[in-house]
């Protein structure tokens, strides 16, 4: 081996090791959301990438298409520097609780509103004004999504298999509405069943779960034993509904804890 050759490997371990030390950032980043055999993904690829370079570039004069490897794992291990000085995340996969039996039952304090907790269905009554171009409520009132006082609480709890008994362990499921961009047609115009949320391009969906809100959906947690209420406000558009016809209706599912509610909206009467 000659000065040179000599010169050139020590130089490039010392680059190698460079690189892992830099790249620790990289692989957390890389392999956050996964992992093989409790290693994260991002690990095995900077290490693999480090690995098949070192052994292309001592190869080099003995195998003529070895270069062709290299370049590839240099741009990886350039995506992986590049990676460690910029605030890259990758957002891991909700994290649902598997094998968790969910009770549900829903209540509200709105007068128009009929629960059937057995047979998993809600009924809404409104008026159609087509006159001022609202829905009102039943009492002929101007009707709106009840304020900041939620139309639906979903009181949910979690149950474990029999032998489970512990209260700090906690699970996650997800409560939605389904179908948020559902619509209807009404002489021959298409129309949104739920007005937009004003931020975000969601619908005005708002559930509220543990002191946060979302929109059209949420993930929420429970302690073992014990419950939560995932409470939840439905904001109709106006816009089709106030000219339907009394009589018409519309159907919509919402899920919490993987028991589904059909919610129909009817029409009762016109003002």
């Amino acid at each position: 081996m000659n000065k040179q050759t000599k010169i050139k490997i020590p130089l490039l371990v010392a680059f190698l090791l460079f690189i892992l030390g830099v790249a620790t950032a990289s692989a957390t980043k890389l392999g956050d959301a996964y992992s093989w055999q409790g290693i994260q993904i991002g690990w095995i690829l900077i290490v693999l990438g480090v690995v098949i370079g070192f052994g292309a570039w001592a190869f080099a004069k003995k195998v003529a298409t070895a270069k062709k490897f290299a370049l590839p794992v240099i741009a990886l291990i350039g995506i992986g520097l590049l990676l460690a000085i910029t605030d890259v995340s990758v957002v891991a996969p909700a994290d649902i609780t598997a094998d968790v039996t969910w009770d549900v039952t829903c209540a509200s304090s709105t007068d128009d509103i009929t629960i059937d907790n057995d047979g998993r269905t809600i009924t809404k009554l409104i008026w159609a004004d087509a006159t001022n171009e609202v829905i009102n409520g039943t009492g002929d009132a101007v009707w709106t999504a009840a304020g900041d006082d939620p139309w639906l609480n979903f009181t949910i709890s979690p149950s474990l298999a029999v032998g489970v008994s512990s209260t700090t362990n906690q699970a996650t499921t997800r409560c939605s509405v389904l179908t948020p961009d559902q619509s209807f047609t009404e002489d021959s115009t298409s129309y949104d069943l739920f007005e937009d949320a004003s931020t975000g391009g969601d619908k005005n969906l708002i559930w509220t779960t543990d002191g946060t809100t979302d929109y059209e959906s949420k993930l929420c947690t429970v302690t073992i034993g014990g419950s939560e209420t995932a409470a939840l406000v439905i904001n109709f558009l106006d816009d089709g509904l106030c000219i339907r016809e009394a009589g018409e209706s519309h159907s919509f599912q919402i899920s919490v804890g993987g028991v589904t509610y059909t919610m129909t909206l009817i029409i009762t009467a016109l003002t």
